[in-house]
């Protein structure tokens, strides 16, 4: 907590820096960028909740990487199991995806949501960045070295008769996207405005705003995708969206 204080102020004082007191300093849009990335990158570094470890698909994760021999490594964590191996692992040691105190419930994916707000999948892509374009862009997202963005978008309406103020910075609704059935990640989080997973925007009557969230994943597995889900849970309910399969 010390360092993440400690980034946001040395954040503060190189903006105020930048600025000056009678003498200000102009950046262009360029560097503007680059100082907003940097930040972003330097809050998500010391954010206990941002985790990029690989596991299996029943396992909270921040990232999908592949290698040729099948085997799933990344930096500083250890090797996971592939499906086989998960699979004759003792019962005793797998987790699953049903929920303690319940079974899971199959709902629409507007139900996981407010009443009086629709919501929809609208489409996916995989980029080397997001927004592609980011021209008069002051905050982007880009991957790791070696690994691309799967991008899932949303659309949002409200369908009420009055205004309707979203926040979900603090949501429980949990986000997975899962590759062939047998590996699963979490979404990035970002300092995007259209970000689903920390959205906050109010709507007005019949107002359509687009929503997304962002994966990683390796570049060499992108060719590889049999079957791509996303999963949106909240509690015991539960929507499966199917990408690709």
């Amino acid at each position: 907590m010390r360092k993440k204080t400690l980034s946001i102020c040395l954040i503060a004082m190189s903006a105020m820096l930048l600025t000056g007191c009678g003498s200000s300093i102009e950046l262009t849009d360029e560097q503007n960028s680059m100082v907003a990335q940097y930040a972003a990158e330097l809050l998500l570094k010391y954010d206990i909740r941002y985790d990029y470890r690989l596991e299996d698909m029943n396992s909270i994760t921040g990232e999908l990487q592949f290698e040729k021999d099948s085997n799933l490594v990344v930096e500083n964590t250890e090797m996971v199991s592939t499906e086989e191996d998960q699979k004759s692992e003792d019962e005793e040691n797998v987790t699953t995806e049903t929920p303690e105190g319940g079974e899971e419930q199959e709902v629409e994916l507007t139900e996981l949501f407010e009443e009086g707000i629709d919501v929809s999948y609208s489409g996916y892509s995989i980029v080397s960045r997001y927004p592609e374009d980011i021209t008069d862009i002051v905050a982007y997202v880009e991957p790791r070295n070696g690994m691309k963005l799967i991008v899932v978008e949303f659309m949002l309406t409200n369908t009420s008769e009055e205004q309707v103020s979203l926040n979900y910075l603090d949501s429980e609704r949990s986000y997975r996207i899962i590759l062939n059935d047998a590996k699963a990640a979490v979404p990035m989080k970002s300092f995007l405005e259209e970000d689903l997973s920390t959205l906050q925007v109010t709507l007005e009557p019949m107002e359509t705003k687009k929503a997304v969230l962002i994966f990683q994943i390796s570049e060499s597995l992108e060719d590889d995708i049999q079957s791509l889900k996303v999963s949106v849970q909240q509690g015991e309910a539960k929507n499966m969206i199917i990408l690709k399969e």
